[in-house]
């Protein structure tokens, strides 16, 4: 299932991406600035982020996703900027995941 859901040649809107983005780092700023994910939202504007992020990934290319679902190590061998974003907030969007579904 997530495989040929990857492996889809499917529209990616830039527009919808770019939401998404902004809309997380925006809210991430609440954390506090000791957070890792505000750290990383306040460098630089939501929408300043969210721009290059968009315009940097490669992720809307379904054999790059197809390259990097082949990998033995996908996530940590990827230099795309929304992998590295991912990477770098994993453990506390885990972690607020976790706390959450326990309520």
């Amino acid at each position: 299932m997530i495989q040929r859901e990857l492996y889809a040649r499917v529209p990616v809107y830039p527009e919808l991406e770019y939401d998404a983005v902004f809309f997380t780092r925006t809210h991430a700023r609440m954390l506090g600035p000791d957070d890792p994910a505000s750290q990383i939202a306040v460098q630089g504007s939501p929408q300043a982020l969210a721009t290059r992020l968009i315009a940097e990934t490669k992720l809307d290319d379904a054999d790059v996703r197809k390259l990097l679902w082949q990998a033995a190590r996908p996530c940590d061998a990827s230099l795309d900027p929304m992998i590295a974003l991912a990477r770098a907030v994993d453990a506390d969007a885990r972690a607020i995941r976790s706390d959450t579904t326990m309520k």
